[in-house]
């Protein structure tokens, strides 16, 4: 793709650091699911009725010691994150992972993901399991695996690894695992990140999707958030738009709430907007006047006039 090593502007690296939270949040919520997708031997191993335990303190104690420092003007492109899961037989299993958010990322992932293994190690004497997250396309000589010999003194070290640009976008879809359909829409976000129109047609074949599957209102909930917000519809047109089919499907009982939240009250203060203005032109008050009052713009009041 020939977008992979391009430049990051300062808009898209505001929309990296949302994508962390969103990713993070998304595997808070479905972390059950994402086991049984990418590492089914762990999900079948760990007691699901305990919550897991994010070791934010000691992963960010192994970046110190990674010395890395974040450039400001071309900021990581990925997200970490250490897990803690309790286990069947009263163990514990620590679980490091690493989602690249876009483009080829920066050094070599198996350099990185082996250091981290070895840092984990060194600090915390913890064998972590370990998932790396690919949602953009590598150079197809990397390897999925770190591998060393030197005069005698060899070794490889082997990960998990999920590189969601070779997976069938037709199983994810129609999967019953929440966590795939998220990995689905990772497709799809990367396919019309430049395609405002093509964001407008996802987004509405994600929200018929999620009614369709049927799950908890909660989590259909979490999924459509994270959904939107990866998608990132910008065009303010678009966006008015998906809100009204809101409205719609929402007096029709829609099964989820949207992340548009701020679109609503958009819509909602629009039509308040035009009943006035149709009352100040009832009472012959003069166009100036009416935009001043409604913040609706000329076109928008002469077309009234015309309806009246």
């Amino acid at each position: 793709m020939e977008d992979l090593e391009l430049e990051i502007t300062a808009e898209e690296q505001d929309e990296r650091f949302d994508f962390d939270g969103f990713w993070k949040d998304l595997i808070a919520r479905f972390w059950r699911e994402m086991l049984l997708s990418v590492i089914p031997d762990l999900y079948y191993a760990a007691d699901l009725s305990v919550e897991p335990e994010f070791l934010d303190k000691e992963l960010r104690d192994v970046m110190q010691s990674f010395n890395y420092q974040q450039d400001e003007h071309n900021p990581p492109r990925f997200v970490d994150t250490l897990m803690k899961i309790m286990l069947k037989d009263g163990g514990d299993e620590w679980v490091l992972l690493h989602i690249e958010i876009q483009g080829a990322g920066g050094e070599d992932l198996p350099t990185r993901m082996h250091r981290y293994y070895c840092l984990l190690f060194a600090h915390h004497g913890r064998h972590p399991a370990a998932l790396a997250i690919l949602t953009a396309p590598r150079p197809k000589e990397n390897k999925n695996f770190y591998e060393f010999s030197h005069f005698g003194t060899s070794l490889k070290y082997s990960y998990n690894c999920l590189d969601i640009e070779s997976l069938d976008e037709e199983a994810l879809k129609s999967s019953d695992n929440p966590f795939d359909v998220a990995l689905y829409a990772a497709r799809k976000a990367k396919q019309c990140r430049k395609n405002e129109m093509q964001k407008f047609v996802y987004l509405r074949e994600f929200w018929t999707l999620l009614k369709a599957k049927g799950w908890a209102r909660e989590d259909g909930k979490a999924l459509l958030l994270f959904i939107e917000r990866i998608i990132n519809l910008k065009d303010e047109a678009l966006q008015m738009q998906y809100t009204e089919e809101y409205i719609k499907q929402e007096e029709e009982k829609v099964a989820y709430v949207s992340w548009f939240e701020e679109g609503l009250k958009k819509v909602y203060q629009h039509r308040a907007y035009l009943d006035t203005a149709r009352k100040m032109l009832d009472d012959g008050l003069p166009l100036d006047k009416i935009m001043q009052y409604t913040n609706l713009s000329a076109a928008e009041i002469e077309a009234l006039t015309a309806t009246n």
